[in-house]
Formats: C-alpha cells, sequence, structure tokens
C-alpha cells in the first residue's frame, strides 16, 4: 500500500503557511530545509530570513491513492489563496499547475498553459532556454516578464514607456498584498 501525506509548513512569526505533499514526508522536509539555503523562492527566501528554526512542519492528512492526496492538497491551496491568506505556494498544488495572477492578461494565461501542456515549469523552461526562477516570478506576479518569454510566445517587447507601466503595476499590486497582511 503506497501512502500520500498531505503536509504544512508554516511559522508562527509568518502568518502564511506551504501545503505540500509526498510519499516520504521527512525526507521531503529535509529537501525543503536544504532549498532553503540558495533557493529563491518565497518560502525559502522566508526561512533564510527568519531562521529555519522557526518553521514547523507537520504531516495533516494521508492517504493510499495520489488523487485523493493532490485533491486535499490543491483545495487547501486554493481556499487559502482565495480567503487572502497568502500561502508560500507558488503552484496550486497537486499537479503543479502554475496560476496566472492575473487571468485577464492573455499572455500570462497563455504562457501558463504552455507550461502546464509541456510538462510542467522546469521542463518547459529547459526545453524553451527560459529561466524557471524568472519565469515563475513573472506568472506569480512579482516581477515583469524575462524578456526570453517575449521571444519565445513570439509577443514584441515592450516600450521603455510600457515597461514603466508594468513596474507601477507590479508595485501598486505588491503594497496591496502588504497592505492586507
Amino acid at each position: 500500500m503506497s501512502n500520500h501525506s498531505v503536509y504544512e509548513i508554516k511559522s508562527e512569526a509568518i502568518p502564511r503557511r506551504y501545503i505540500g505533499m509526498s510519499q516520504e514526508p521527512q525526507v521531503r522536509w529535509r529537501a525543503h530545509l536544504y532549498a532553503s539555503v540558495s533557493r529563491d523562492e518565497p518560502l525559502y527566501e522566508a526561512m533564510r530570513n527568519i531562521g529555519p528554526q522557526h518553521f514547523v512542519f507537520s504531516v495533516i492528512a494521508d492517504y493510499e491513492h495520489r488523487i485523493d492526496a493532490a485533491a486535499h492538497e490543491s483545495g487547501l491551496i486554493r481556499f487559502l489563496m482565495e480567503s487572502g491568506q497568502n500561502p508560500f505556494n507558488q503552484t496550486f498544488g497537486g499537479s503543479g499547475v502554475l496560476r496566472p495572477y492575473n487571468e485577464d492578461d492573455p499572455m500570462l494565461v497563455e504562457i501558463c498553459h504552455r507550461i502546464n501542456t509541456g510538462g510542467g515549469l522546469m521542463a518547459w523552461c529547459q526545453q524553451n532556454g527560459a529561466d524557471a526562477t524568472a519565469v515563475s516570478r513573472y506568472v506569480n506576479g512579482h516581477r515583469a516578464a524575462p524578456g526570453r518569454i517575449y521571444e519565445i510566445l513570439g509577443h514584441p517587447k515592450p516600450t521603455i514607456q510600457q515597461r514603466a507601466v508594468i513596474a507601477a503595476q507590479l508595485a501598486s499590486r505588491k503594497a496591496a498584498m502588504e497592505d492586507s497582511k
């Protein structure tokens, strides 16, 4: 019998948490600790800022079938996002599907669709020579699109004025996120 665990990583110091799924949760926790040293993702940046010793890892549910664990994981992540709790997760979980922060932006929707149907973020970025961290930050609204994205999608690069508008929109979104904390 295969066991699939849904887990959370949280800290009393930060009102955010990370939800994940693994067949070997303790091994996965050690992998998160190792990744926190150098990877530039929200959870790992927080672990570096306040120290990994201030984070607690706990299994919140076990399932016999992966699909059941994936449904729980993605449902919980969606709930946290939709209720404004701003989890550390960069995807909805379950299948590693990237979500665009703005579904009204056709370029964001297109890049997410291409990534999600192209074997996931890492595989898609390797195939297209794109930086996975930069693409992830773009998709989640933390920065403007990396130049390579425009080339891959066949879109013209924005002008300096358009980039200024994009930067202002991102700054406004970041300020709104900070205000909601």
